[in-house]
């Protein structure tokens, strides 16, 4: 059984495992640090939905580095997923992805899974850039 942490990613055809959270550690965002809009964090409610969507990855039998590239392009007003690749297997890997046709009750599960998040985080989605606590607005980061 995978850690809840797990992320899959294609870094040279091959799957491995990374623990975001000892990234955000590592780069102070636990503590705000850094943050210049003044929000606070959603570090465990972004685990438990990682968590959620694993479940639900592994129910589909999909692997969820592919339902993150499938996922947004069945949702209206998505018209690009933005996937890198430094490989030709991986360029193909990720149009696989994209042309996975996904089961409406699917896409609502996925759905009910990432809403608290999406509430959470309201429109602002970049912790470095945004409207800041007091409503000025900055768009550069420093």
């Amino acid at each position: 059984m995978r850690p809840p942490w797990f992320i899959e990613t294609r870094p040279s055809g091959s799957q491995f495992g990374c623990d975001p959270r000892a990234s955000l550690r590592a780069r102070g965002c636990a503590g705000r640090r850094k943050s210049r809009h003044g929000e606070g964090g959603h570090e465990e409610l972004l685990f438990s939905t990682l968590a959620a969507l694993r479940g639900i990855a592994d129910r589909a039998g999909i692997p969820l580095v592919d339902l993150a590239i499938a996922y947004p392009l069945h949702k209206a007003g998505v018209t690009a997923v933005i996937a890198g690749a430094t490989k030709v297997a991986q360029l193909e890997a990720n149009a696989a992805a994209a042309a996975l046709d996904l089961a409406p009750n699917l896409v609502a599960e996925l759905d009910a899974a990432t809403d608290a998040l999406k509430a959470a985080m309201g429109s602002n989605c970049d912790l470095w850039q945004g409207t800041h606590a007091d409503g000025t607005e900055d768009g550069r980061v420093r």
